[in-house]
């Protein structure tokens, strides 16, 4: 099989379409480990708008072949309470690629790319949530260098 071309490039309004299209077959499958994902009916429009209203502030770039758009990341700077001495970190809020195009190191490159966009900021800390019940993320995320430092418990309390 040949080498696939792969372009990551800084999203623009014109490539929320594809982007929207992966997140939700992305969310689609989160929800399939675990229901907490399950989209709202407006979840589409919502995150559209987001992605809109906010394309200035945040991180986003996608992956894409001559064809379409296989994969995005979406970043964010977060800040903690004054009392931190390190308060700005980054933060991966998402990061997608489709199913046809897995295991060809395109997770890798975005987040490479992810990386150069932190460091510009002078952001040196990078957080990302991995959902132990998604296991392709929480190989992924090992494979890159990221460790776990703090794990998120949660109970759900039964609705009466």
């Amino acid at each position: 099989m040949s080498e696939i071309e792969i372009r990551i490039r800084n999203a623009d309004e014109k490539d929320i379409p594809g982007i929207i299209e992966l997140w939700t077959e992305h969310l689609d499958y989160h929800a399939k480990c675990d229901p907490f994902f399950e989209r709202t009916e407006g979840a589409v429009t919502g995150f559209q708008e987001y992605l809109i209203e906010n394309l200035v502030n945040i991180g986003l770039f996608i992956a894409e072949n001559d064809i379409r758009i296989v994969g995005f990341i979406l970043l964010e700077i977060a800040k903690r309470p004054p009392c931190f001495v390190h308060r700005n970190y980054g933060m991966i809020s998402d990061i997608a690629v489709t199913n046809e195009f897995r295991h060809k190191k395109i997770g890798q490159q975005l987040l490479e790319y992810s990386l150069s966009w932190f460091k510009q900021r002078d952001i040196n800390r990078i957080e990302a949530h991995i959902l132990d019940a998604n296991p392709l993320a929480t190989a992924f995320w090992r494979s890159t260098g990221f460790k776990s430092y703090m794990n998120c418990a949660y109970l759900q309390i039964p609705s009466e």
